[in-house]
């Protein structure tokens, strides 16, 4: 179990994170639900390109996670009613999308992820236009939806995405 307060913090990703979201994106316990389209990349190489890409669509914003000041997982939030493509055709604008990862294997399994993904929520509620914020993880990743369970977040139904099957979470805020 981690400590009741752990320290947690997000850093901006930049170009030269590409190393280590590259070793994460090949530990076993990411891999098989993180490296699927559009997040194929293979080598380094492949996932820097991603990162230069992604870093100037500007589609999202993409921190590295902290824990005491070392960086132990990666996320992304963005407007989903901005969404490209047939992503979240049914949200409006007051709805944040979050996706997250923990790189270290080491520390799941431990509580960690749900006091992550609250620090995120909280940070991402503190924008008064944001009314809810959902989360897809694979139906399968029994790990993730546990996660975001703990986190307060509800499953909603399964859908289809560009990604495949997910099952929709949400969390709303409180009044």
């Amino acid at each position: 179990m981690i400590s009741q307060n752990p320290q947690i913090e997000f850093r901006p990703v930049q170009l030269g994170d590409a190393p280590l979201l590259f070793h994460w994106r090949q530990q076993p316990h990411i891999a098989q639900w993180w490296n699927i389209a559009p997040y194929e990349a293979q080598t380094l190489d492949e996932v820097e390109e991603e990162l230069r890409e992604d870093l100037e669509l500007n589609e999202h914003e993409s921190f590295l996670i902290l824990l005491d000041g070392c960086p132990i997982g990666y996320m992304q939030t963005y407007n989903a009613g901005d969404a490209s493509g047939d992503w979240w055709p049914d949200e409006d604008e007051s709805t944040a999308g979050l996706d997250l990862l923990i790189g270290e294997e080491s520390l799941t399994g431990r509580g960690l992820g749900p006091v992550i993904v609250r620090a995120i929520c909280d940070r991402l509620f503190e924008d008064l236009e944001v009314q809810s914020i959902i989360a897809d993880p694979d139906p399968n990743n029994v790990r993730s939806v546990r996660c975001f369970e703990k986190a307060g977040f509800v499953a909603e139904r399964q859908m289809g995405t560009p990604d495949g099957t997910a099952l929709l979470m949400r969390l709303r805020r409180e009044f």
